[in-house]
């Protein structure tokens, strides 16, 4: 009989008792964290977890008698750290190697000039200008997305995909010496190759101005 009461104290307790929301969503964030592997910023969702489960553990030890899925915080505090650990890892690994020997790291905003001097190269990308390069960017859309042997790097989606148009100082013409050709897509290229600053800005055959070249010997 006693341990029937027992039993049945137990359960009455249980119902009156809720399962922590930020445990779940320290689970919910870790699955979300898989996107890492395919973009860096998914480990936001990762630490996003870790600080959900660690809220949950310490709020159910605060309130047991009112909240319960300790069990579930622990869960996702492992499974959240274990994956950004990953993450985290594998980018680092990826950031560190895929500079190709004798190559210079260049990023958009180290060439980028400012507005009331758009068609005047800034002192780093001068510093780089003969240099073998390594930059990572994406095609500009235009009109040919068949083929492309020759196309226009863009650092961003942001200011040639929804109405606008980059300034000069912002888009590289590219040409792939090796022979080989893409098509357009929206994914992110990695490009190795001979970087140089025109004396005046070129043109484009629809009309975009560009103020940097770069001869491609590898891309992907």
């Amino acid at each position: 009989m006693e341990a029937e009461k027992f039993e049945a104290e137990k359960f009455e307790d249980d119902s009156y008792r809720t399962l922590s929301r930020s445990a779940v969503f320290s689970i919910c964030f870790g699955i979300l964290t898989l996107s890492g592997f395919l973009f860096a910023a998914g480990a936001a969702f990762g630490v996003l977890g870790l600080c959900c489960a660690a809220f949950a553990y310490f709020s159910i030890g605060r309130y047991p008698s009112e909240l319960s899925g300790k069990g579930v915080a622990v869960f996702g505090f492992v499974l959240c750290l274990l994956l950004t650990t990953s993450v985290t890892a594998m980018h680092t690994y990826i950031y560190l190697t895929e500079v190709p020997d004798g190559h210079v790291r260049m990023t958009f905003s180290e060439i980028e000039a400012p507005k009331y001097r758009k068609y005047d190269a800034p002192v780093k990308a001068r510093e780089l200008d003969g240099q073998k390069v390594f930059i990572k960017g994406y095609t500009f859309p235009g009109k040919q997305r068949k083929n492309l042997s020759q196309f226009l790097l863009v650092g961003d989606f942001g200011s040639c995909c929804f109405g606008g148009t980059p300034e000069p100082s912002h888009l590289i013409r590219v040409s792939i010496k090796n022979g080989s050709k893409i098509d357009y897509s929206q994914r992110l290229r990695k490009l190795s190759g001979t970087f140089r600053v025109l004396d005046q800005a070129g043109m484009d055959s629809e009309g975009k101005g560009y103020l940097y070249e770069i001869d491609v010997t590898n891309i992907k």
